[in-house]
C-alpha cells in the first residue's frame, strides 16, 4: 500500500522533532572543551589518505584486485599465442600437397599410406633431407547429394571447392564420377596429356589409371577405377609467377617419376 501524504500537522511535528535534534546536538558540542570540538571537527573534515601497499603480499593482493581480468586476458592470449607458434614449429613439413576426391567413401588412413609409399618420387623441396607428400581427401558424390548428410556434404563441398580455386595443387586423384562433375561444371577445364612424361601402360591420354601401379594399386580393390590427373599450368594461381611456376615443376618431376617408376636423385 502507498504511503499517504503527510498532513500540514505532521509536517509540523516532524519539523519541531529536526529543530529539537539540533538543539540538542549544539548543546553537546557547547558543551565540550575547545580541544574536544577541535577532534570533531577534524574527524568530519577529514581528507581521504590513500593507504599504499607495503608488504610483498599486500602488493600482489591490490594489483590482483586491479588489474584480474586485465591479467587473465593477456594469459589467455599468449597461451593462445603459443599455441598456435608451437603447432607452427612441430607442424610436419611436407613437399607438396595433393588431393584425392572420389564419390565412393576410402579410409583416409589407407590413402595416405599408400601415396607415403611413392614420396621417393617426390623432390625435397623444403631441403629437410626427407620426401613427403600430404593428401588431402573429400569424398563427394554430388549424384546422391540430396540423401546424404547437407552438413557433411557441405563441408566436403567447400574443402573441395576452396583446393580447386586456391590453385596450388596440380595433382589430383580421381574417380570418374569427379571427373565427369569437374568437367561439367567448367567447361574450360582441361587436364594435360600424360603420354608427354612417359610411354606407361597405364595412361590412357590424360589419365594415369592406378590399378596396375606398385604402390597405388591397392587403392582400387574396391573396384573403382581410380586415375591421376595434372593441371594446366595457366589453371593455377599466379602461373606467372616464380614461386608457382617452381611448384608446378616439383609436383611434374613427382608424376613424371612416378609414371617411369624412376625415384628422385
Amino acid at each position: 500500500m502507498a504511503d499517504q501524504p503527510r498532513t500540514d500537522f505532521e509536517k509540523l511535528q516532524a519539523k519541531k522533532r529536526q529543530e529539537a535534534a539540533l538543539r540538542k546536538q549544539m548543546q553537546y558540542i557547547n558543551s565540550l572543551s575547545p580541544e574536544d570540538r577541535e577532534k570533531i571537527y577534524a574527524k568530519k573534515h577529514r581528507t581521504h589518505e590513500e593507504i599504499k601497499p607495503k608488504t610483498l603480499k599486500q602488493k600482489a593482493a591490490n594489483y590482483w584486485y586491479h588489474y584480474k581480468w586485465v591479467t587473465i586476458g593477456v594469459l589467455i592470449a599468449a597461451a593462445i599465442g603459443s599455441f598456435f607458434l608451437h603447432d607452427m614449429l612441430t607442424r610436419e613439413k611436407y613437399d607438396f600437397e595433393m588431393m584425392v576426391a572420389t564419390a565412393e567413401y576410402f579410409d583416409m588412413d589407407a590413402v595416405q599410406s599408400a601415396f607415403d609409399k611413392t614420396s621417393q618420387y617426390a623432390v625435397d623441396t623444403d631441403g629437410n633431407g626427407e620426401q613427403s607428400i600430404s593428401v588431402l581427401y573429400v569424398q563427394i558424390d554430388h549424384e546422391n547429394a540430396e540423401s546424404q548428410d547437407p552438413n557433411y556434404y557441405m563441408a566436403q563441398y567447400v574443402k573441395f571447392s576452396a583446393a580447386l580455386s586456391q590453385g596450388e595443387d596440380a595433382i589430383f586423384v580421381l574417380d570418374q564420377k569427379t571427373y565427369d562433375f569437374l568437367t561439367e561444371q567448367d567447361e574450360t577445364l582441361a587436364f594435360e596429356d600424360l603420354t608427354q612424361y612417359s610411354d606407361n601402360a597405364g595412361i590412357d591420354g590424360d589419365r594415369y589409371y592406378l590399378k596396375d601401379d606398385p604402390a597405388l594399386g591397392s587403392l582400387c580393390d574396391q573396384g573403382d577405377d581410380l586415375f591421376i590427373v595434372l593441371r594446366r599450368l595457366e589453371d593455377m594461381s599466379k602461373p606467372e609467377s616464380e614461386k608457382t611456376q617452381k611448384r608446378y615443376e616439383d609436383q611434374v618431376t613427382y608424376l613424371t617419376n612416378l609414371l617411369n617408376q624412376t625415384p628422385e636423385e
